[in-house]
């Protein structure tokens, strides 16, 4: 009798490793995030998993990968690789985890074998790859924990229809009440402690995972509106405070898609699917020029440009980058096209005529030339240095926007129009010492045309907005235009869309430190907290003891608390 172990032969380790080539290739992968060779044999090791139809473990790997590589380009090489690996390998450390069954219990030996001789051979340079994939058991467990956590709040639905939402062993549909649940309460005191406990780039690998997860759905229609409600308010808040808008803007997409699929309401999401591909064709570059009345086109540096034939399951985004000369100065501007979720949402709410005045939306950032908040973190800095900035990129800001309306109002190439909710279609909302300034700054003829909303929250959303209707084809453009100081509040303080969506519970501290975290990731200083639980998961794990000794649990009680 021939005797069975978990090494391989070299035959089956070159078919291993083609068969992995290939898996890059089918689903185009970019060279620059190709995973070790010793990752790709690993995850051959889930073809026998027992909790997903054959094969599809891996799929699920590799697609999660791609969207990795799609959303995350701006990251260093080495730190690409560690992170690719991860990804890659995002379900091995979970898999040593189960052994209810002799199934289980079969694989995760086989997984722990395979473990022990990926690690063995990484330099201690690599040694962050381990990290990475530890917390992924841990970010698994504190989402558990989340998702029991909605049941007991209050979402628009009956106890009945929650518990059974709610319930994993449920396998009955969704009814339309259920897809229409309000999104859950984010919890920001949970998501600022898991920041300090695992290192970003870890929740952005998992954030790649659920994406996966959402497009690809399971069976059972509950499993996915679960999905969904973390997604919403669990990633998609994290990912829009780090500045992963594009993927952020693409996970919230995929979950209006699924969301109106379940209430029957495709004939919604296939005329939102005709106007994003529509839209899809048109050239920023194009659009800024009769936006902006220039003479010619600015250079397009493109952060995501997908436009998927698959409307559920591909990616359908389109974020981008470029330098526009206003009022004697280059300027930062985003730009985005909106996404089919959003747009079939807004239809499904407005109605099917109604205009969507921000299908193209261009977003000008004026710092006044000071890269203050580059070096520094407006939670780090005295109030009165915050205002001297701030005072200082207003004044910057009136000139921009005063030549903006200058060149707007007399642009026969737009049509003014104003969007939802908006009484006038260019306007300055904000504080009244921010009112008064940009106002202020515009000629006696602007001034009559420039609509003033004032707004005295201690902290209100400040920015100076126009749409118009664009060309011969009538496109409806949205432009905003903000400090940079500004910008950053959007992002990590009570102007943030998280915040908005939170109806201002829980502390602001969550985003902060996410923002904080962010800069860990930059220059590879990774979470010390992360790296030393992930060597004593390490060594357990060597040592064939990871799964009974160092559950996630015990092992955090025991290291952090």
């Amino acid at each position: 009798m021939r005797e069975q172990n978990s090494s391989v032969s070299t035959s089956t380790q070159e078919r291993q490793t083609d068969a992995a080539h290939l898996d890059l290739l089918k689903h185009d992968i970019p060279e620059s995030w190709y995973p070790s060779p010793e990752a790709q044999k690993l995850v051959g090791v889930l073809e026998a998993d027992v909790d997903r139809e054959k094969g599809d473990a891996i799929y699920h790997a590799y697609r999660s990968l791609k969207i990795l590589s799609t959303f995350c380009k701006t990251l260093d090489p080495e730190r690409r690789r560690a992170m690719a690996d991860a990804m890659l390998l995002h379900d091995i450390p979970g898999r040593t985890l189960h052994r209810e069954t002799d199934e289980r219990a079969k694989l995760s030996d086989r997984v722990q074998e395979g473990w022990k001789e990926y690690i063995a051979q990484l330099e201690d340079s690599d040694k962050s790859v381990i990290d990475y994939m530890h917390d992924q058991v841990v970010i698994g467990t504190e989402a558990r924990d989340y998702r029991e956590s909605i049941k007991h709040q209050s979402n628009g639905i009956s106890a009945h229809d929650k518990e059974q939402i709610m319930n994993s062993s449920y396998e009955g549909m969704v009814n339309v009440a259920g897809w229409r649940m309000g999104m859950p309460e984010i919890r920001g005191t949970a998501l600022e402690k898991l920041a300090g406990e695992v290192n970003i780039e870890s929740l952005v690998i998992k954030a790649a995972e659920m994406m996966d997860n959402l497009k690809n759905p399971p069976k059972q229609d509950s499993q996915q509106l679960r999905n969904i409600l973390e997604a919403e308010s669990f990633y998609c808040p994290f990912l829009e405070a780090i500045g992963y808008d594009a993927m952020a803007a693409e996970m919230a997409s995929t979950c209006n898609i699924y969301r109106l699929r379940g209430q029957g309401r495709e004939d919604i999401i296939d005329k939102a699917v005709e106007a994003y591909r529509t839209n899809a064709e048109k050239d920023p570059a194009e659009l800024a020029m009769q936006m902006f009345g220039l003479s010619e086109k600015p250079e397009v540096s493109w952060i995501v440009n997908k436009t998927s034939d698959e409307v559920y399951s591909g990616v359908n985004c389109r974020f981008a980058e470029l330098m526009i000369p206003i009022a004697g100065a280059l300027r930062r501007v985003l730009f985005r096209q909106k996404s089919i979720g959003s747009t079939a949402k807004k239809m499904s709410v407005k109605g099917e005529g109604y205009d969507i005045m921000d299908a193209f939306a261009f977003l000008v950032i004026c710092d006044a030339g000071d890269d203050t908040f580059d070096r520094n973190h407006h939670y780090e800095m005295r109030d009165e240095e915050i205002a001297e900035i701030h005072a200082t990129q207003t004044e910057d800001l009136a000139k921009v926007f005063s030549s903006f309306v200058d060149t707007i109002t007399v642009n026969n190439n737009l049509l003014l129009r104003s969007g939802d909710g908006v009484s006038q279609p260019i306007y300055v909302q904000g504080d009244s010492t921010y009112v008064n300034t940009v106002h202020g700054a515009l000629s006696s003829a602007n001034k009559a045309v420039v609509n003033q909303e004032l707004r005295e929250e201690e902290t209100p959303y400040r920015v100076s907005r126009a749409s118009a209707l664009v060309g011969p084809e009538g496109l409806p453009v949205e432009v905003q235009i903000m400090t940079d100081l500004d910008r950053k509040l959007a992002r990590t303080d009570v102007t943030s869309h998280a915040v908005y969506k939170n109806n201002g519970n829980d502390s602001l501290r969550w985003l902060q430190k996410l923002h904080k975290r962010v800069e860990h990731m930059k220059y590879g200083k990774g979470n010390p907290i992360s790296r030393a639980m992930g060597k004593t998961a390490l060594t357990a794990i060597t040592r064939g003891v990871y799964p009974v000794m160092f559950a996630p649990n015990a092992l955090y009680r025991k290291r952090v608390q």
